[in-house]
C-alpha cells in the first residue's frame, strides 16, 4: 500500500481499529517533522496524532522500501 504525501512523504500502512476510533499508520520520510508538518494541519480537529521513530533493526514485517532505507 503507498499513499501519497508531499514530495518525500509516504504513506505505508494504515491500521484502523475496528471501532474506528484510533489507527496505527506508518509513513516512510526523511524526518518525523516531515510527517508532522503535511499530518498536523491535514487532521487539525479530527485526531490528535502522536509520532515516534521506528527501530527497523528490529522491527517485523516492514515493507520492502522502509526496511531498505535502514
Amino acid at each position: 500500500v503507498s499513499s501519497g504525501g508531499p514530495p518525500g512523504v509516504q504513506g505505508r500502512q494504515f491500521f484502523p481499529s475496528q471501532n474506528g476510533k484510533v489507527a496505527v499508520c506508518l509513513w516512510e520520510a526523511d524526518s518525523i517533522d516531515a510527517v508532522r508538518d503535511y499530518l498536523d494541519p491535514a487532521t487539525a480537529g479530527a485526531s490528535e496524532n502522536t509520532y515516534f521513530a521506528v527501530d527497523s533493526e528490529v522491527a517485523v514485517g516492514l515493507p520492502e522500501a522502509a526496511a531498505a532505507g535502514s
